[in-house]
């Protein structure tokens, strides 16, 4: 990827955090400033994948994991205190009925917070944290 892309890249990142924060009030109540890059990271991540979030019993696909996972992270913000809790608390199971929650990729199924726990690890180390 040119130099040129990625700085296209990174401004369209930018905008759309942006254009999160600013549209969700509540989307940064609890997690610390210095991590809510990677939660709107992950956000996008899922809003974005063309991978099938499995919840329930039924598959959805990432605008709608997107939206579940926003309306969860909503709900416990005020037990939230990081981005690895934030994946606990609204990406990793069902606080009804305790079930995991499952990311169908490519053939390939896995709880979908350890999905989420390995991209933040592959944005942590892409951003130098």
């Amino acid at each position: 990827m040119t130099l040129r892309k990625r700085n296209a890249s990174r401004m369209l990142f930018c905008a759309i955090a942006v254009m999160a924060l600013l549209s969700v009030p509540a989307l940064n109540a609890d997690v610390p400033d210095s991590q809510q890059h990677e939660v709107l990271h992950l956000l996008e991540f899922v809003r974005t994948t063309s991978c099938r979030l499995e919840r329930n019993g039924k598959q959805y696909n990432g605008a709608e994991a997107f939206d579940h996972i926003q309306k969860k992270y909503r709900h416990f913000r005020d037990e939230i205190t990081n981005t690895e809790q934030f994946i606990e608390k609204s990406a990793t199971r069902s606080a009804v009925s305790g079930a995991y929650y499952y990311i169908h990729c490519g053939g390939n199924n896995r709880k979908t917070g350890g999905w989420l726990l390995d991209e933040l690890a592959r944005y942590r180390q892409a951003h130098g944290e």
